[in-house]
């Protein structure tokens, strides 16, 4: 565990131990709904299910003030000196960057349950991912004091643009160097009027990004490929009238393709660390057909050692310095309220609140020293909401009118509010078979 992070092993326990029994006290008030409960299998019987979410695109986020932006806000700037160091002068610029960005994906759970007991049941979680970022980008020139000098380029080296500081402030047709608009006239039958004919475009600004920074082109991007793999166990302590109470120990695996530190608009399907998850999932029965339930989990996510990028400033992203890094990505904690109510036939609704709380990332250079471009806007909270059908055949299978057992369930997810974490929501479609 890591100390110093939620005040400690010890602080952050007796935390959750006082969040639990809060939970379990007021529950029997709660009115949201449920993702997760205490409930396990039958000794030796199996339960698989697949499920699908559909995230429609999204182009916003919460930042770190818990604002909505665009999710493409770090890329609209000003590409001066400060973005383009060692290629322009000091002082000068090559226009103002338009950048958008659209996102979607699908993530498909397939998940494999087996009891090996009546209070004990393992578990394997295995996502795929399909996702796409739709990329817009436009130059507003008006900014610009630049241009291209077709002179001064040398096309066997990639790192020399030719760019040359030539519009004049007052009159962008125009050239302030008499000597360079002399030399154009004459090598490139150049006139002051055509000067907007050599001033750059977004492409060449996609161009130098490439060539100069080494970075994959700054293109719509999509993949699609295995995400991190969870495995774990519940174990069912308590069974009564009232209450059922379990707890939930696993790994989350580091199976999941991670975001690639070269390409700005990848994104990673895993975190490139090994987690422990835990939880409690406690579930109140006092009421005729429906659940309550109050659940705590908690991830420690384990130090880890990656080669990335390293900005100077968290909305500067783009850089050229790329070192070894060691990384500690915060912990989470996750509190959730959820109630289930069953109809007769099979038939049911839900409703899931849950807050998430995230710790900030430690990441330290090969100098041992911290690295605040990596480290600041990296604490999360979240708050979403999930409301939910479902439908199972259990009673006509006690009846012996159905054979195989199943469960089928569509909801809909969406965050509230936040911090640091996408604007996004999804549609879920799940179905479940028991033997």
């Amino acid at each position: 565990m890591k100390m110093g992070r939620f005040e400690g092993m010890n602080g952050y326990f007796l935390k959750v131990c006082l969040v639990l029994f809060l939970i379990l006290s007021i529950s029997s008030f709660a009115s949201l709904g449920r993702a997760d409960d205490a409930m396990v299998l039958p000794k030796g019987r199996w339960m698989t299910s697949v499920g699908f979410d559909y995230y429609p695109e999204w182009d916003t986020q919460f930042n770190d003030s818990g604002e909505k932006e665009s999710l493409a806000y770090p890329y609209n700037v000003e590409l001066d000196d400060t973005i383009f160091t060692g290629v322009l002068p000091t002082g000068y610029s090559m226009g103002r960057s338009l950048v958008s960005f659209e996102k979607s994906a699908v993530i498909t759970n397939v998940m494999l349950s087996f009891a090996l007991t009546d209070k004990l049941t393992l578990g394997v979680k295995i996502p795929y991912w399909n996702f796409e970022n739709k990329v817009k980008t436009d130059l507003d020139p008006n900014s610009a004091n630049v241009a291209w000098n077709p002179l001064l380029a040398d096309p066997n080296n990639a790192k020399n643009p030719g760019l040359i500081v030539v519009i004049n402030a007052t009159d962008p047709n125009l050239i302030d160097d008499p000597f360079l608009a002399t030399a154009l006239l004459a090598g490139a039958g150049f006139v002051p009027a055509e000067i907007n004919a050599f001033k750059l475009t977004s492409n060449d600004v996609i161009d130098l990004l490439t060539n100069v920074y080494g970075y994959k082109r700054f293109e719509t991007w999509s993949a699609d490929d295995l995400g991190d793999i969870e495995v774990g166990l519940k174990y069912q302590y308590l069974n009564n009238e009232k209450w059922r109470l379990a707890f939930q120990g696993g790994m989350r695996l580091p199976t999941g393709r991670e975001d690639d530190t070269d390409n700005l608009l990848d994104y990673g399907f895993g975190g490139g660390n090994y987690d422990i998850i835990l939880g409690f999932q406690n579930d109140y029965l006092g009421f005729e057909n429906m659940v309550l339930n109050g659940t705590v989990r908690y991830t420690n996510q384990l130090p880890d050692s990656e080669t990335l990028r390293v900005p100077l400033d968290a909305d500067r992203p783009i850089t050229s310095r790329k070192e070894k890094v060691d990384r500690d990505q915060g912990d989470i904690l996750e509190l959730e309220l959820s109630a289930a109510y069953k109809f007769p036939r099979g038939f049911g609704i839900n409703a899931t609140y849950n807050a998430l709380f995230k710790d900030k990332d430690s990441a330290k250079g090969e100098n041992g020293q911290h690295l605040p471009g990596l480290e600041d806007e990296t604490s999360q909270t979240g708050y979403t909401l999930l409301l939910g059908v479902s439908y199972n055949n259990l009673e006509k299978v006690q009846k012996k009118v159905a054979k195989v057992p199943f469960q089928v369930s569509l909801s809909h997810w969406q965050r509230i509010k936040g911090k640091n974490l996408n604007k996004a929501q999804y549609v879920s479609l799940k179905g479940a078979l028991f033997f």
